[in-house]
């Protein structure tokens, strides 16, 4: 066992050195270090407003409704997501709360309309990529939420609340009471996403998206993803470990 080990580990240093000297090689053709991201200053906010840019169907990316109907799909359920009016869907970021008597900002919010029916639909994202939880955020969000997209069922929402993570954990009871969580689960008005699955959203984004640009943009992102939150220098490296 241990001999079995000691040769597996010796295989992935010569990998690693192998795809080292490959990287040093073509350096000049392949630039694998240079990255927009290199020049952003990418804290919550900044990350908050680049996710928002993608899902917004009136962005600058001029894709539609394309990235953010790719998103929604990877929370909703297919016969929940059709009845959403997705093409003239308000995105906005740092969003003030309006309902729960005291003032808190939603990172990102998603307002839009049911199909066929006079609701509305709201969905809050609570980036949290490197701070933590504050006091009772999360239940003040889906109040906020309720109060904003209420209907008569308080069993069948309409609002959807999604915490952003780095690592996937779920939030804290510091944040919401877990009793309250698993019935928001329960409910399927709660999902729990961390960074490294957005990458699968991107590279759906850059499959659908028609603009070169674009899917640099979004190849750069997933780039700098998997290295701030997986802990890998580049894909390269990322496949020669799998």
């Amino acid at each position: 066992m241990t001999q079995s080990i000691e040769n597996l580990l010796n295989d992935v240093s010569l990998e690693l050195k192998t795809l080292a000297m490959a990287r040093q090689r073509y350096a000049r053709q392949l630039a694998p270090d240079f990255s927009v991201f290199n020049y952003i200053y990418t804290d919550e906010m900044m990350l908050s407003r680049i996710i928002a840019d993608l899902l917004n169907p009136q962005g600058d990316h001029a894709q539609g409704a394309a990235f953010l109907k790719l998103f929604i799909s990877l929370l909703l359920d297919e016969d929940l997501t059709h009845p959403l009016l997705l093409e003239t869907a308000e995105v906005s970021t740092e969003v003030q709360t309006l309902y729960i008597g005291k003032t808190r900002r939603m990172d990102i919010y998603i307002k839009t309309k049911m199909i066929d029916s006079e609701q509305s639909f709201g969905l809050c994202i609570e980036n949290k990529p490197f701070a933590a939880d504050q006091k009772d955020q999360l239940q003040d969000y889906a109040a906020e939420l309720a109060k904003r997209h209420s209907i008569k069922s308080k069993d069948d929402p309409n609002w959807h609340l999604v915490y952003l993570n780095s690592d996937g954990t779920d939030p804290s009871e510091y944040s919401v009471k877990t009793a309250t969580l698993e019935q928001w689960k329960h409910q399927g008005c709660f999902s729990n996403l961390n960074y490294p699955q957005l990458i699968e959203w991107l590279n759906q984004c850059k499959a659908v998206s028609q603009n070169p640009r674009v899917n640099t943009f979004l190849d750069a992102f997933a780039t700098y993803i998997m290295q701030k939150f997986s802990g890998f220098k580049d894909m390269s490296e990322q496949d020669s470990l799998s």
